[in-house]
């Protein structure tokens, strides 16, 4: 990362730059820590925008101790996050593209099997809380914090279970509010509790630093500035009474609680032992407030100022204070930093690397899918290796559209950014981030495991099974002389609650979440057939969907399709995530269908279109077919 200290001297400057870029940015002093276990308090803003962060445009926003803490720290000017609050939090509680879980951008939850900064925190020795807005799914028992490597947590998974009231065991829907909020805990006690939300969760916070035991890991996300806009009357009474007034107390407010947590670190004697991070999830909605500027763009777009937040890191005597730098960040980025402070080792395959060490450039994507949640019109996005150009591409009916812009650090304020006109530069962006969106959206990883007739695939639990989302499979099948016309219908493809495929003579009979479809199966003795079956899974598992929305499942057979459904079911899905998927496999001695040993299932977290399987799933699947003819 290379690394601009706006308060030095040019030629200082340019020695710097020389030094960083053979060694790479080195802002800790003392790098070999090893057995050092700071405390650890990681506080996540919701759509707080660049512009929020009074310090970083000299705006009226009124933050003066997040000011103070960025004069203090270390202070990042060109940070991204994901342009909405789920996919920020998995990136930032893995380390990894959102994309690689399943998240584009909203899914059923985050698997207990892949490793959080939770997880390798409290392996190491800290107490680990979850104090705040969780939002990173909970459709499943086992995508809730306790699962995901916190010791503790209170707050609320989603912001529309804030209101209440809750029957025992079962949430209501309702609208957000910051008043007398219902919150909950890892032992599920669920009740309501008097006060503003933001001054409720800082109490905890307070709490957990008076009486928990070093080392701890506070991660505080908060609800403020989210809307809707309600400052506690204290707050909202010392600006006016409008729109903008209201949002100003709502993140004076925040700011207060920020400064309140930093007073008990610095009385406490902690604060040269505590390391503060504070990022926001996204950009602002930009509705009551310039939340963003100069940045064109807002919170769930892929726009600059969607995905363009404050960034301000502190750890006294190890992170050198009172620096801008001006280096490209990514939110992914927080873990590996974390850990590699700590002297702990990272795992293995995530995205994100740590901010103080030497790198290659490198190609930031984001990928929304807008097959599923249509509001978010940037589907795709990418920042080339030298941050210098941006290609962003929404979908439309007939086609995809591309627009690519040269980055400017300080845009023209009221200005709309024009899209440059070079076709040989949008290939050289789009064409590699095609083949990478396939990449990561295939679920790989997945345990095999082979019986006389059955393979079972399991671990990679909610891409593999989808409670709702969208989500592709495929399977090759060969049959034998023998091949089964008559009697009952023999199970080729299972999983408990989620999909069965049977055979039934030259048909077969499948179901996928629950809903019934049939279909012409060829009767090609010796030969090699695909089934491919997309869904989008419209549950209400996902607080956001109505009981009434409406899923589509699509068929193909060898390429082709062969049935497209449309249907209903508001029954919550209940599969179990630990089951298996089994897919009946043999040699050709059993009579009927089945998947020849050599082939292997095809699964992924998108929903295919009809092109891609006609040209790139269906050979493959057949390919992989053909080695047991």
């Amino acid at each position: 990362m290379t690394v601009n200290r706006i308060k030095i001297g040019w030629l200082v400057y340019a020695s710097a730059i020389f030094f960083l870029l053979l060694f790479g940015c080195r802002a800790v002093t003392d790098r070999d820590t090893g057995a050092v276990r700071p405390n650890i308090l990681l506080i996540v803003l919701d759509d707080f925008g660049y512009n929020d962060l009074a310090i970083n445009n000299g705006s009226d926003s009124p933050t003066p101790n997040l000011d103070q803490l960025a004069r203090e720290g270390l202070r990042f000017t060109r940070h991204y996050a994901e342009s909405s609050c789920t996919p920020s939090r998995i990136a930032l509680l893995t380390g990894r593209y959102p994309a690689r879980l399943g998240f584009h951008p909203i899914r059923a939850g985050l698997s207990h099997e892949v490793e959080t900064l939770a997880d390798v925190l409290s392996a190491n020795g800290y107490n680990s809380h979850m104090i705040g807005k969780w939002h990173a799914g909970d459709t499943h028992q086992e995508s809730r914090p306790e699962f995901q490597g916190f010791d503790h947590w209170f707050g609320f998974m989603n912001e529309l279970y804030l209101a209440g009231p809750h029957k025992e065991g079962v949430y209501s829907r309702g609208r957000p509010t910051y008043h007398n909020p219902w919150l909950e805990n890892e032992k599920g006690e669920l009740q309501q509790h008097q006060g503003h939300l933001t001054d409720i969760l800082s109490q905890h916070a307070l709490a957990v630093m008076r009486t928990e035991t070093d080392p701890w890991f506070i991660y505080l996300p908060y609800y403020a500035p989210h809307g809707p806009i309600e400052p506690a009357t204290d707050y909202a009474r010392e600006f006016s009474d409008d729109s903008r007034g209201r949002f100003q107390a709502l993140k004076s407010q925040l700011d207060t609680n920020i400064g309140r947590l930093l007073t008990q670190l610095r009385d406490s004697g902690q604060w040269r032992k505590t390391m503060v991070l504070v990022v926001s999830d996204n950009g602002g909605t930009g509705a009551a407030y310039p939340s963003n500027y100069p940045f064109p763009g807002v919170k769930v777009s892929n726009r600059e100022g969607g995905i363009r937040t404050p960034l301000i890191l502190s750890w006294p005597g190890h992170w050198e204070g009172g620096e801008i730098v001006d280096g490209i960040t990514m939110i992914f980025d927080i873990f590996p930093t974390i850990v590699a402070a700590l002297g702990i080792s990272a795992p293995a395959g995530i995205d994100g690397a740590d901010i103080f060490a030497a790198q290659s450039p490198r190609v930031l994507r984001w990928f929304s899918h807008g097959q599923y949640v249509d509001t978010f019109a940037d589907i795709h996005s990418v920042l080339s290796a030298n941050g210098l150009w941006r290609l962003n591409t929404r979908e439309t009916w007939e086609d995809v559209e591309y627009a690519l812009f040269k980055h400017l650090n300080n845009f023209n304020p009221g200005q709309k950014p024009e899209p440059v006109i070079d076709p040989g530069r949008v290939q050289s962006l789009i064409v590699p981030m095609q083949s990478w969106i396939r990449d990561v959206t295939r679920i790989k990883d997945l345990a095999v495991a082979d019986t006389d007739q059955w393979r079972a695939y399991s671990l990679n639990a909610f891409r593999r099974t989808p409670m709702l989302g969208t989500h592709s499979m495929g399977f090759v099948f060969r049959s034998d002389n023998r091949q089964v016309n008559s009697g009952g219908a023999r199970n080729l493809v299972a999983q408990k609650g989620y999909i069965d495929i049977r055979e039934q003579g030259d048909k077969l009979l499948i179901e996928v979440d629950g809903h019934p479809m049939e279909i012409a199966f060829p009767k090609r003795a010796n030969q090699c057939s695909s089934v491919v079956i997309s869904s989008i899974l419209r549950k209400n598992n996902q607080i956001l969907l109505s009981e009434d929305s409406v899923s589509t499942i699509q068929v193909y057979v060898n390429g082709e399709p062969a049935l497209q459904s449309k249907y209903r079911n508001r029954e919550r899905n209940t599969a179990s995530p630990q089951n298996p998927l089994r897919v009946r496999i043999g040699t050709g001695n059993e009579g009927g269908w089945y998947m020849p040993r050599i082939s292997q299932a095809i699964l992924s977290t998108r929903y295919f279109r009809p092109e891609e399987v006609a040209s790139q799933i269906h050979p493959e699947l057949i390919k992989s077919c053909m080695g047991s003819l």
